[in-house]
């Protein structure tokens, strides 16, 4: 459910109707910031429920943005969301060595995408724009363009 106010959109979570899916993610951002895992719910067939828990592994001196996009089955990108952390009320450079922020993002799909796209999120400078680039613990190396690929459940 979302309302306008004055020109701010709040968006109400709710428990998700489906059981989310949670993936370990294990991607570590310049050495301080560990994206850990995710969940994803859906509501309403096209409303997708996001959650990041990033962990904080030393002191950031910069503010980070979060970038959310969305992509369809032929790689164009059809929504995005692009924040500071926690509605801009968790500035990363206010975060503790071995903090953990959970980070919620609710997504409107249209209804005819919705559940057949790809999910990529990650971390900007929001000054140069540049983005950090993620390291993959499993895979044991940096991840290109600085996108982490997230598994999207169908049903």
């Amino acid at each position: 459910q979302k309302q306008d106010f004055g020109g701010h959109r709040l968006t109400l979570f709710t428990t998700p109707v489906e059981p989310m899916a949670r993936e370990t993610v294990g991607v570590v951002f310049e050495n301080s910031i560990r994206l850990a895992c995710s969940a994803i719910a859906w509501r309403n067939a096209n409303i997708l429920q996001l959650t990041l828990e990033w962990r904080s592994l030393q002191p950031c001196a910069k503010d980070y943005q979060v970038f959310v996009h969305v992509y369809d089955s032929a790689g164009n990108l059809i929504q995005q969301a692009d924040h500071a952390p926690v509605g801009g009320f968790r500035p990363t450079s206010t975060w503790k060595p071995g903090e953990i922020v959970t980070d919620r993002i609710a997504l409107e799909l249209p209804r005819e995408t919705a559940r057949h796209y790809r999910l990529a999120v990650g971390l900007y400078d929001w000054l140069t724009g540049e983005r950090l680039a993620p390291f993959s613990e499993s895979e044991g190396r940096v991840l290109l363009d600085g996108r982490v690929w997230l598994t999207v459940p169908t049903e």
